[in-house]
């Protein structure tokens, strides 16, 4: 985060001497953020956008626990995406960060997973909530479609049945 400039400051240099100060009132606040902090966008490329995080839990339906991100001869969380992404456009990468595997979505999205085998999909910023909508459901609809007998996705952020 950066540090706002003093609103009761008017110099441009050095100390301000008590003339060049302006009273801190709500009105001066409020002026400030809508003016600086929170400018109306002033053409399309700028508009406000919108997006979202969405977890689903993959679970082995017999066992109620979330499968392995990858595995040997079973079913795992990276085989289903790999699935899934194959006529969408997805890209597997390895993350910048931890250099654990992560896909790239074609708009500028990602999935990517966290510790309790919780697969973490980040869309991209949307113009509008329902283009914002229509995408989530489109990939998650795409992960429960590649996903094979004996799989479930949990829509939850945490696991409820193996905490």
């Amino acid at each position: 985060m950066t540090a706002a400039p003093r609103l009761d400051r008017l110099a441009p240099h050095g100390p301000a001497s008590p003339e060049d100060t302006i009273p801190l009132g709500i009105g001066a606040l409020r002026r400030d953020l809508r003016e600086r902090v929170f400018p109306l966008p002033c053409d399309a490329a700028s508009a406000r956008r919108i997006g979202a995080e969405v977890e689903v839990i993959p679970i082995a339906t017999s066992t109620r626990r979330p499968l392995p991100l990858e595995a040997c001869g079973e079913v795992s969380t990276l085989e289903i995406l790999r699935r899934a992404g194959a006529a969408a456009g997805w890209t597997e990468r390895r993350s910048a960060k931890a250099n654990v595997p992560e896909i790239a979505l074609p708009d500028g999205g990602r999935i990517t997973f966290e510790p309790g085998g919780q697969i973490e999909i980040s869309s991209a910023p949307n113009a509008s909530l329902s283009a914002l909508v229509v995408g989530l459901r489109a990939i998650v609809s795409a992960i429960e479609d590649a996903a094979p007998a004996g799989v479930a996705l949990l829509s939850r952020g945490i696991d409820p049945c193996t905490r």
